[in-house]
């Protein structure tokens, strides 16, 4: 389920809002912003790129990473195979999810 609000800040700054529920508990997570705003790519870069880098930390030798993202704007801008490459990770394989 997802809400889309429009809320003024006290600067009379529009700011859009979204409001998810996470996919595996009711959650409700608060987004603010646009997702292909450069300061949200930046946010969401360091995000994975802390996950990866700690990920990695707890790996065997022959442990994997999986991660599933989407390949559109802005989520192209992630270049999550550099993120990978900056942890000391390589991409071994691409999938085409099917739904």
């Amino acid at each position: 389920m997802k809400e889309t609000k429009n809320i003024v800040h006290k600067e009379e700054q529009e700011i859009d809002v979204k409001l998810i529920t996470h996919y595996s508990n009711n959650h409700r997570i608060l987004l603010v912003g646009k997702e292909g705003n450069t300061s949200m790519i930046k946010m969401h870069k360091a995000l994975v790129l802390g996950f990866l880098k700690n990920a990695s930390c707890m790996l065997r030798a022959d442990g994997e990473i999986h991660i599933r993202h989407k390949i559109t704007f802005p989520y192209t801008y992630w270049n999550i195979e550099e993120l990978g490459a900056q942890s000391s990770l390589k991409l071994i394989e691409k999938a085409e999810l099917k739904k």
